[in-house]
């Protein structure tokens, strides 16, 4: 039988792999106190152990890229499984940080936990929360030093707890205004700690009739161990805001040059008229003192409030909200950043000129674009997007997720992976060849850091949390934080996950205490193919759990049945990983001549590698396309 002769059209759906700057500005800034740095023991840094992610960008120059791992790698992180779930009483948006083995995170309805490696509860601690105008009170990542955990909240207020006990040390409040919130985290500045004021006032001239926005945007730099503000820089002057000035605030994440001694942030959209100079825009500040170096506008004249509806050319909404990454080009230092507009830019960090004109990666929109939060690795950097035109008002769903590899000087794309039907939203993690992003709709990606090439994927739930990698193991959050915000639902359970290898990887690696002892586990895969000759040689390509990428070959065989239209189909193929590890099945199935319909069992035989003695099956199921083509997807187990 000639199995060419069985191809149809089939419909399928896959995964894809595939403006000026402005002169120097003196804005008022307040300084609140003088104090030297202090010096000695008794000083708050971040622990200078390389394994650790301290903080939501990893590092104070915004990277999201672990230099030290060497457990997590393209050769195994096909084994990725999920370690362990720690339950939670609302979901988490943020990165979790880890320091010494322990992870910290907070979740939306306030709670802050410390958690050992294994998942067991060190301590927890119900922050002290204002008003909110939503029922998500905190949405931010913690940055962790030797003494405390930062975090801030949605009423605004910063909230510094002992690293050992949870317990409150402090609690600032940098902007007194009603609608004041903290949507960024912090970042380490020496001995100091650096954060971005926003609010949450872009959602009152829709609630509240003939209300007039009045918040502006600010920068503050902290005691971590007192929580006093040192100095705090305003975006829009007092003079501005008198006019009627508002917004361009600060939700993105602050990043630091200890170089130059310079802080990167980038702002909003004004929410009213008039506009001003510093909305849509890139700050660097002075961190001794809080001036402002220079100011690049990205978007002109973007006023927008929730009352404007979705983005549109009249009312753009292009935000800032991507952290900046600080690099070197050539001995050069470079601001990297996307926008919500889509466009990604790389600025001159001494002068804020253009490096390149900026690419547009996405397609712009009020979630769209480039939202949080890229990554950067040697030379490249990692951006995801979202292309969604109307997610606030619109009944159409999202289009799709992208996360792009952008070359360092941003002038081009090198490869780009996409999610259909689902945004890419959450903090991107690099470390050891692999880059890491959860998917709003609950899948957790791995991919090949040189070509953007699957590595693994497994269904976690999340929707915002980034993740954060080290010591061989990947924590991120679940739950749905971000559109719970905007619906004013109640939180609803979620979880802190991680993800690891198993066991008898850890062993082979030396690590102490762990076993290599075979045991079941879940397996899933999809791939598509095509048959390469019309004696049912056949080579496909897929992403499997414990596997990850791999090339599928071999040779299919068809034998009649008493059903003029079911053919018996066997056969032994080679599943074939991204390090060389082979698995060999073998099928007994049927197929449908007329649906084009296959199913069967691919039971285990063995291979090579870490599959030398594997055992276990899959269900199997194949659909023919026109062609020649073919797509399937495996359920079962895999016992290795």
């Amino acid at each position: 039988m000639k199995l060419a002769s069985l191809f149809r059209r089939r419909g399928s759906g896959r995964i894809r792999r595939r403006a000026g700057t402005r002169p120097s500005t003196r804005l008022a800034v307040e300084s609140l106190e003088d104090r030297a740095v202090p010096s000695g023991l008794g000083v708050d840094v971040v622990p200078a152990d390389p394994n650790d992610w301290p903080m939501f960008n990893h590092d104070p120059s915004g990277s999201r890229y672990n230099q030290a791992e060497h457990i997590l790698s393209p050769a195994t992180i096909g084994d990725l499984e999920i370690k362990w779930s720690f339950p939670t009483a609302g979901p988490i948006a943020g990165t979790p940080a880890v320091v010494n083995n322990r992870i910290y995170t907070a979740d939306a309805t306030g709670e802050v936990y410390a958690l050992d490696r294994d998942g067991g509860l060190i301590w927890q601690t119900s922050l002290d929360i204002g008003f909110t105008i939503a029922t998500v009170k905190v949405n931010a990542s913690a940055l962790v030093t030797n003494h405390t955990v930062i975090i801030g909240d949605q009423s605004g207020r910063i909230h510094g707890l002992d690293v050992d006990t949870g317990d409150l040390k402090w609690m600032t409040i940098p902007d007194q205004h009603p609608f004041a919130a903290i949507w960024g985290s912090a970042t380490m500045v020496g001995n100091n700690v650096a954060i971005g004021v926003s609010s949450n006032e872009w959602i009152a001239p829709a609630i509240i009739p003939g209300y007039a926005p009045t918040f502006r945007g600010s920068v503050v730099l902290l005691d971590p161990e007192t929580g006093d503000i040192i100095w705090q820089t305003y975006t829009i002057s007092e003079a501005e805001n008198a006019a009627g000035a508002s917004g361009a605030t600060v939700w993105c994440t602050p990043t630091y040059d200890r170089e130059s001694n310079t802080l990167f942030v980038g702002t909003s959209n004004n929410y009213s008229q008039p506009t001003t100079a510093t909305s849509d825009a890139i700050f660097a500040i002075d961190a001794t003192d809080g001036h402002v170096k220079w100011l690049n506008q990205r978007t002109q004249n973007d006023e927008w409030n929730f009352a404007l509806g979705d983005s549109s050319e009249e009312h753009p909404d292009f935000d800032i909200g991507d952290s900046p990454q600080v690099y070197k080009i050539n001995g050069r230092t470079v601001v990297g950043f996307g926008q919500k507009s889509g466009f990604f830019h790389v600025l001159d960090a001494e002068t804020g000129a253009e490096v390149s004109a900026p690419i547009q990666v996405a397609p712009s929109g009020t979630v769209g674009g480039l939202f949080v939060d890229s990554a950067y690795a040697n030379g490249v950097n990692f951006t995801n997007g979202t292309d969604w035109p109307e997610p606030l008002f619109g009944t159409d769903p999202p289009n799709k997720g992208i996360l792009a590899a952008i070359a360092a000087d941003g002038s081009h794309e090198l490869w780009r992976f996409e999610t259909p039907g689902s945004p890419n939203i959450s903090g991107v993690a690099v470390a050891n060849g692999v880059v890491y992003f959860q998917s709003v709709f609950g899948t957790f990606f791995a991919l090949d850091a040189q070509t953007g090439e699957p590595l693994a994927q497994i269904l976690t739930g999340g929707v915002t949390s980034g993740p954060a990698v080290s010591r061989g193991q990947v924590y991120l959050g679940t739950g749905d934080a971000a559109f719970t915000f905007l619906t004013g639902q109640p939180l609803a359970p979620a979880s802190i996950i991680a993800l690891g290898l198993p066991e008898r990887e850890h062993h082979s690696l030396g690590l102490q205490g762990l076993h290599s002892d075979h045991h079941s586990r879940p397996m899933s895969a999809h791939g598509s193919g095509q048959f390469t000759d019309a004696a049912g040689g056949f080579f496909a390509t897929g992403i499997a759990t414990h596997l990850g990428a791999f090339t599928h070959y071999g040779t299919l065989i068809l034998t009649p049945t008493d059903d003029p239209f079911v053919f018996k189909i066997s056969g032994t193929s080679t599943y074939e990983a991204a390090n060389g590890d082979k698995l060999v099945a073998v099928l007994d199935g049927t197929l449908n001549v007329l649906t084009g319909v296959g199913t069967g069992t691919d039971t285990w035989d063995g291979g090579t590698g870490r599959f030398a003695d594997a055992s276990g099956s899959v269900q199997l199921t194949a659909q023919l396309l026109e062609g020649g083509l073919f797509e399937f997807t495996l359920e079962g187990d895999i016992d290795f």
